[in-house]
């Protein structure tokens, strides 16, 4: 299936050539590429005032979230685990204090990811 023809809108018709030297061009090569972007969309964003959207910040953003969510759905099996009143006998050699120190610690690594991840967020907003 062929790509859907361009409008004249969205047609770019004109080049502009940036001088510039070595130390300037590897530069902004290397912070084009740390977006994720060619250095020819990344300068057009720029210079345009587009937003520039970091492909590495949104994907260690969603790595944060997929962590803060499997310490979620451990918390969940976690209770699920102590609910069952059969089991209350036998926690696998756990006390009670375990317990609560394991679930202590879940939830400060639950929260701490939410510091990284809203930390990465204003970040990209900048």
């Amino acid at each position: 299936m062929a790509r859907p023809r361009k409008t004249e809108a969205e047609k770019r018709a004109y080049r502009t050539t940036v001088w510039a030297n070595r130390e300037e061009h590897v530069l902004m090569q290397t912070r084009a590429r740390a977006t994720g972007l060619s250095l020819s969309t990344y300068l057009r964003n720029l210079g345009c005032s587009y937003p520039i959207k970091s492909r590495a910040d949104q994907y260690l953003l969603s790595l944060l979230v997929s962590a803060k969510n499997e310490l979620g759905r451990q918390g969940g099996l976690l209770k699920m685990f102590l609910s069952k009143t059969d089991h209350k006998e036998k926690l696998g050699g756990k006390t009670p204090e375990d317990i609560d120190y394991i679930l202590e610690s879940m939830e400060q690594k639950q929260n701490h990811l939410i510091s990284i991840a809203e930390q990465v967020l204003r970040e990209m907003k900048k």
